[in-house]
């Protein structure tokens, strides 16, 4: 018995000693208390290479204790997380140095940034009408009555010389009458010695030969007429082209007078692709260019054809252009009316210019673009002057340095305006990522164009860059949310604001909800209208005061749920709502809450591998979004904000 309380009082005597020597290098709080949690940050200036490893829970990271031992909340044993981790200060305020095992726990991972021929890939649909040179409008060249139709529905397929229609016309029996009177005359002239008489006849039946082809008839129907020096009635009118019956206009038993249109025919061997490219791609779209498309009749089976006309007028409800594509088409499988998706590669350089490397250093025909010839000419098709492509808007590509500078599209951190990029530092004695502003150009082939900040070479945080940010707004360093070196001029009131807060909380508070039922696509979804409200609820009245930090926040809110709108997964999705977690703390402690209830700040220190993450959320009761149905219940309340109202 004697032994048993020896023990005991031994063990409460370990746990009050290792409680106040906790005491003495951290605080915590109460599940009812306010108070948020109290970090040490660590200057480079004040650190030693010779300082002690640091030993943390992993269930509660706000404990740094210079010795390894059990946690002095839940006794778990702790874990080392390098004594040089820190923010880095002394001129380096947006620098954060890791431990290589907190790199791997955060699962950080760079990529060099490099030189790349990359490719924008620009997305159109449409679909296909007539080639307008290819069609054909067959009319009566004589008046008459149409006694036949030989073809007589629309869609009919015709071959050049099938017959038509058949025509009664007395002006047409009257000109074969003239006709045969004209050969009967030049063959009684024979044996006259008379040469202007002979002379006369021969040009009277030239004439009226003449008059017979004019009026319609063929080189065979004239000759048949010679030969039986007879009269006929109806005259067969034949078909001058090959191609598809797209109007019939005729009808037998009907008189049309000279020049009535009786059918229009279109020759389907070549047909034209119409698409329709959004305004903001038409910088990209060049004359000649080859567009892959896909059409729903053929499925996997992927066409081609080149660009021959891009509208100069822009549609002003669709903000479209029409850009044509010139489509070879022999076996008449592609038709007028077929919808069509279509993909346009286009090359970039540093500058963002097109380039092509068929065209580099040729001359293109300006109406046939399948016509490339290697020097100045005249296009073998239309006998138009070749031009050279730099004059239709292709760069001429030099030498590799004017290959552009890229890097991952995941890399930067867009807020607005303005990219960050966390930058590993090189040949430091432990991981040291550097944030760095840029100047970015177009995106492409999932890389961004880098225009100014960054060297070949240098290597660029792809994933968890969002991680490294958030550690440096807690640890009050610079960050995405500020210009670097900038310092707030004032506080907040929060009274011209408070209202656009309200449908931003709105979809905050449904997308908490969305993750605590694990709801990928309601989350995601969410995360859009957010992005939206966001972007339409404006800058604030001026950029200085309390104007200043609403507009970073408001970017910092348009950033991150961009980036759950686009995430791929729920892992992804959960990291955007973290940040987001953060900015709407932030606004929610700088501006006021704008809604009717209490919001309760809750924290889990479990999440995303013991880094732990706060959330706001409208019960008392934790509902973790971090972890959702597995652990739906971990984390404690650490804050609870009163309506605005409530606080005047």
């Amino acid at each position: 018995m004697k032994r048993r309380e020896t023990v005991i009082a031994l063990g409460l005597s370990t746990f009050i000693l290792g409680y106040l020597v906790g005491m003495k290098s951290f605080s915590f709080q109460d599940r009812k208390s306010t108070t948020i949690y109290k970090f040490s940050v660590v200057s480079s200036d004040e650190k030693r290479p010779e300082d002690p490893t640091m030993w943390t829970c992993s269930m509660h990271p706000q404990i740094r204790l210079s010795k390894p031992g059990k946690c002095p909340i839940c006794f778990m044993d702790l874990v080392p997380v390098g004594g040089e981790e820190g923010l880095m200060t002394g001129g380096y305020q947006s620098r954060l140095a890791m431990s290589d095992t907190a790199r791997d726990l955060a699962a950080i991972k760079t990529a060099p940034v490099v030189k790349k021929d990359v490719i924008k890939t620009i997305k159109i649909v449409g679909k296909f009408e007539y080639d307008e040179t290819q069609v054909y409008r067959i009319t009566a060249w004589v008046a008459g009555r149409i006694d036949r139709l030989y073809v007589n529905y629309t869609g009919a397929r015709i071959k050049k010389g099938d017959p038509l229609i058949s025509l009664y016309s007395p002006e047409l029996i009257s000109a074969q009458q003239e006709y045969i009177q004209a050969l009967n005359n030049a063959s009684n002239l024979k044996e006259i010695s008379d040469g202007l008489s002979k002379e006369m006849a021969i040009s009277t039946l030239k004439a009226s030969e003449e008059k017979l082809r004019l009026l319609g008839l063929t080189k065979r129907q004239i000759e048949r007429i010679r030969k039986r020096r007879r009269v006929v009635d109806h005259l067969t009118v034949y078909s001058p082209v090959s191609g598809i019956v797209i109007k019939k206009k005729g009808f037998e038993g009907t008189y049309v007078s000279k020049g009535t249109l009786v059918y229009t025919v279109a020759d389907l061997s070549e047909i034209w692709a119409f698409f329709d490219a959004y305004e903001s791609d038409l910088v990209w779209l060049r004359y000649g260019q080859e567009v892959e498309f896909t059409v729903e009749a053929y499925p996997g089976e992927v066409f081609k054809g080149r660009i021959a006309f891009i509208d100069p007028l822009l549609d002003d409800r669709t903000r479209t252009a029409k850009v044509r594509v010139n489509v070879v088409n022999p076996d008449g499988r592609l038709r007028p009316g077929m919808f069509m998706r279509g993909e346009i590669k286009v090359h970039l350089l540093k500058d963002g210019r097109v380039f092509s490397p068929e065209f580099a250093g040729k001359w293109v025909c300006p109406v046939h673009p399948e016509v490339v010839e290697d020097g100045p000419g005249i296009c073998k098709v239309c006998k138009r002057r070749l031009v050279s492509s730099e004059d239709l808007g292709y760069a001429a590509k030099e030498d590799p340095s004017d290959m552009p500078l890229v890097i991952p599209e995941t890399a930067p951190l867009l807020t607005g305006k303005r990219a960050v990029v966390y930058v590993e530092v090189a040949d430091a004695s432990q991981p040291v990522y550097e944030g760095r502003v840029l100047e970015l150009g177009p995106k492409a082939d999932g890389y961004y164009i880098v225009r100014s900040g960054l060297k070949e070479g240098e290597r660029v945080v792809v994933e968890g860059n969002f991680k490294i940010d958030s550690e440096l707004q807690i640890r009050a360093g610079s960050s995405m949310m500020s210009v670097y070196g900038e310092e707030e001029k004032s506080k907040a009131s929060g009274s011209k604001y408070i209202n656009s807060l309200s449908p931003i909380l709105s979809s905050y508070m449904l997308i908490q909800r969305y993750l605590f039922n694990d709801d990928f696509r309601g989350a995601k979804k969410e995360m859009g209208n957010l992005a939206k409200h966001a972007k339409s609820m404006g800058e604030g009245p001026s950029p200085d005061e309390e104007g200043g930090t609403w507009s970073k926040l408001r970017l910092g809110l348009i950033s991150a749920s961009e980036a759950g709108a686009q995430a791929s997964s729920m892992g992804k999705v959960r990291e955007s709502f973290a940040s987001l977690s953060k900015i709407m703390i932030s606004m929610v402690k700088k501006f006021g809450q704008p809604g009717k209830g209490k919001l309760y700040e809750m924290y889990c220190p479990m999440a995303f591998g013991g880094e732990g993450a706060s959330w706001m959320q409208g019960t008392d009761e934790v509902s973790n979004p971090y972890f959702g149905s597995k652990m739906p219940k971990c984390g404690s309340q650490k804050a609870v904000y009163l309506p605005h109202d409530n606080l005047r």
